[in-house]
């Protein structure tokens, strides 16, 4: 049979269509959360500066322009199923992902999908006009109005993708898409443009709690990858999913095995501070998650600084964000430290080996607030989070309570009671066995992928 060729301008009409439909959506439809999601859902594609900036819709609209004529292609082939596809924002992300699809799953992606680059098979004078057409009004609107200026401005980029993204998936011939950043406030509305084209739309979010940026999500399967996922995701009326499996985090293809076979010992008296480098991103005006994770930080390193000045025995790892430990910030970044440290109990990590790679280097982790926390107690070792009261984390009734730190709370009565423990009995004295690897069995079983077309 032959193929129907679509000119590119029916592919984009189609989309704006769809996407002036959704004011009109039925309140708590998918329609209506997806809709919510593009207008008032943070975006992590722009930074804090974009807020102020008048000019960002106009910025965005002549970059949507100059990715409609790039050369540059939005695909790449991986080693996989050609009708299994993967869709992230650079090819590196791409080809990591499909390893971790094919360690977890045991089906990998053929095809690779960059977002920044969709808008190029759409290339047309036609489509040229009918976006300028869209996008103009738009971005003089950005100009004019503060209110939710990084979300519109970012509309104008998120219409042209996703046309780029409906001509793609027809014409690869895709059947399974796994969306690896679902926490971007396009993602739901991508899955309801493209879903009827497919026979499985997956997201598959970080182990971080689905609350802070994934508590809406549509999508045929959802994947989740920490033990806390599990005790919240029932919690959570907005997450609809017609499946949910349990596969262990996104990047733990390079980690886990390290562990899984045999539990490595750890060195007595030795903490580890795994930092989200978060005083940097703010310095450098990253876009903010709206956590406050400076804080959380700051604060967590206060209570070590207390701790060490009472426990001169013990010894403090820094494992640092890889953004610190860029040669150019390492006098910084060993000065912003040496406001709470003394350098006689402190190890830094300036060298390139991930700490995922490195937990057995400590004995007791403690976290700010990131995603290293459930990896590393996937991964068997004993380990502390801020509790963050405004996200109400960790739940009411949550196996992390009894790890968590608030503002008020000593460091020294917790790490005197786990100290002692070996890694197993601190997983059975806290009821943690569902947050270790043991809980995801054999990886293939908790995954339909096999059995898809």
């Amino acid at each position: 049979m032959k193929k129907q060729i679509v000119h590119p301008l029916r592919d984009f009409i189609s989309v704006t269509r769809a996407y002036l439909k959704l004011k009109d959506a039925e309140c708590g439809s998918d329609e209506a959360l997806a809709y919510h999601c593009l207008k008032q859902k943070q975006t992590f594609r722009l930074g804090e500066a974009a807020a102020n900036d008048r000019f960002i819709g106009f910025k965005q609209l002549f970059r949507g322009l100059s990715r409609l004529f790039s050369n540059e292609k939005p695909t790449i082939f991986l080693d996989g199923d050609p009708t299994f596809a993967i869709h992230d924002s650079i090819f590196e992300r791409c080809e990591d992902g499909a390893d971790y699809l094919e360690f977890a799953s045991k089906k990998k992606p053929g095809i690779g999908i960059l977002l920044e680059e969709l808008p190029s098979v759409l290339s047309s004078y036609r489509v040229a006009v009918a976006y300028l057409c869209f996008s103009l009004p738009l971005a003089i609107v950005c100009f004019f109005r503060k209110r939710n200026r990084s979300q519109k401005a970012m509309i104008i980029r998120e219409i042209i993708e996703q046309a780029g993204m409906k001509r793609v998936l027809r014409e690869a011939g895709i059947r399974t898409l796994a969306d690896m950043a679902p926490y971007e406030k396009h993602s739901n509305w991508s899955y309801l443009l493209h879903a009827a084209a497919l026979d499985t739309y997956i997201k598959i979010p970080s182990p971080n709690p689905l609350q802070i940026h994934n508590a809406i999500l549509l999508c045929d399967q959802l994947v989740i990858s920490s033990g806390y996922h599990v005790e919240e995701i029932n919690q959570l009326s907005n997450i609809r999913a017609k499946k949910v499996v349990h596969w262990p985090p996104k990047k733990s293809h390079r980690y886990l095995p390290l562990y899984s076979a045999q539990q490595k010992e750890t060195p007595p008296k030795t903490l580890g501070f795994y930092s989200h480098g978060a005083w940097l991103r703010k310095q450098q005006q990253h876009s903010s998650d709206g956590l406050d994770i400076d804080a959380l930080e700051e604060i967590m390193l206060s209570k070590l600084s207390t701790f060490l000045h009472s426990n001169p025995t013990y010894h403090l790892i820094l494992f640092l964000h890889p953004k610190e430990r860029k040669e150019a910030l390492k006098q910084e970044t060993i000065s912003y430290y040496a406001r709470f440290f003394n350098p006689d109990q402190l190890t830094f990590t300036f060298d390139g080996s991930p700490s995922t790679e490195r937990f057995h280097e400590c004995d007791i982790g403690i976290v700010g607030f990131s995603t290293i926390f459930f990896e590393r107690i996937l991964c068997g070792f004993k380990t502390l989070v801020c509790r963050v009261e405004s996200l109400d984390f960790p739940l009411r009734g949550s196996a992390v309570n009894a790890l968590s730190i608030g503002q008020n709370d000593e460091l020294a009565p917790i790490i005197e009671k786990i100290a002692p423990l070996s890694n197993d009995v601190f997983f059975t004295t806290f009821n943690l066995s569902p947050y270790r690897f043991d809980a995801l069995g054999d990886f293939a079983a908790h995954s339909n992928l096999s059995q898809l077309p």
